[in-house]
């Protein structure tokens, strides 16, 4: 049986994808007020294949871009809304918020 195993990041963290054949996932949480990150890592350490469910909580409307990625969540006033996705590309990719113009962190992605 397969089972998947949540994290929530709260700290610059090295998530494994795989552990003993079992998968992990990576639970992310941010806050953002003012258009400055608040709350959650800056730096998203990850295994390659990885599940990620990011959960961004924001005080005013933007739009987070995940570059490299090229995916987009718009973000609501004090509504928590999450983005899904799997790390399959290696390397750094930073994360923005768009209207801001201001980059809030950066995921790595590391091979298997």
């Amino acid at each position: 049986m397969n089972r998947r195993r949540f994290f929530l990041v709260t700290a610059t963290a090295m998530i494994s994808a795989r552990n003993a054949g079992a998968e992990e996932d990576a639970r992310i949480s941010l806050r953002v007020a003012g258009g400055k990150l608040m709350g959650g890592p800056r730096v998203i350490r990850l295994k390659r294949n990885a599940a990620v469910v990011l959960t961004v909580l924001s005080d005013t409307p933007d739009e987070l871009h995940v570059h490299g990625y090229n995916l987009e969540l718009k973000l609501l006033p004090n509504q928590a809304t999450t983005l899904s996705f799997v790390a399959k590309h290696t390397g750094r990719f930073t994360f923005e918020l768009h209207e801001a113009h201001t980059e809030l962190g950066a995921f790595e992605i590391y091979p298997e």
